[in-house]
């Protein structure tokens, strides 16, 4: 299995290479990428692969971040899968070389110039790619249901996709909603944006 994980990524690498396209979407296969991590060292997805990965796009300064973090809510599903159930768990830093929120994540990866966010069509910080263990991705989109900037709102969403996403995956069930409109800062600009509920 892993022999044609590998070479699932050795062509979608080389098609990067050569610009042909291959767009993200859950169902097909996720797309190698090496970034450093902030001590420096280089980190490639396909270290990885044949586990349960979650790829968390970031910027402290987004209050839609902040909802999650200031609610404790993304250290807990940090904490919770990767130390219970050795899910990888990959934090990609947007706009930032160094972050001082206290996280559980696998490793924090340095994206400051989007490069891996545009190869994966992210447009909003915080937004999420869980992969499943064969290399593919399971689900694509917001990190809950409620489209906010409240902190308040964290308790009060029916569904946080990235938990019903690795609790299927774990339970070998199929993820029942793999895709979802993001929301949050833009990431094409650093600055967070204002509050704002989106209908």
């Amino acid at each position: 299995m892993k022999a044609k994980i590998s070479f699932v990524l050795v062509l979608l690498s080389v098609s990067i290479c050569f610009g042909l396209t291959h767009k993200i979407s859950s169902g097909k296969p996720a797309l190698n990428f090496t970034l450093q991590d902030t001590s420096g060292q280089n980190v490639s997805l396909g270290d990885y692969f044949g586990k349960v990965i979650v790829l968390e796009w970031r910027d402290p300064d987004c209050s839609y971040v902040k909802k999650q973090y200031n609610s404790n809510k993304m250290q807990e599903l940090q904490k919770k899968y990767t130390q219970d159930y050795g899910v990888i768990w990959l934090t990609l830093l947007v706009g930032r070389e160094k972050d001082e929120e206290k996280l559980f994540s696998t490793k924090e990866l340095l994206d400051p110039s989007r490069e891996v966010a545009k190869l994966y069509g992210i447009t909003r910080v915080p937004q999420i790619v869980v992969i499943d263990a064969s290399g593919y991705v399971a689900y694509i989109g917001a990190v809950d249901s409620i489209r906010s900037s409240l902190v308040e709102d964290v308790a009060r969403a029916k569904v946080n996709y990235i938990a019903n996403s690795l609790d299927a995956i774990i339970a070998s069930y199929p993820v029942s909603v793999s895709h979802t409109r993001p929301y949050g800062c833009d990431i094409s600009k650093y600055s967070p944006r204002p509050f704002e509920r989106v209908a």
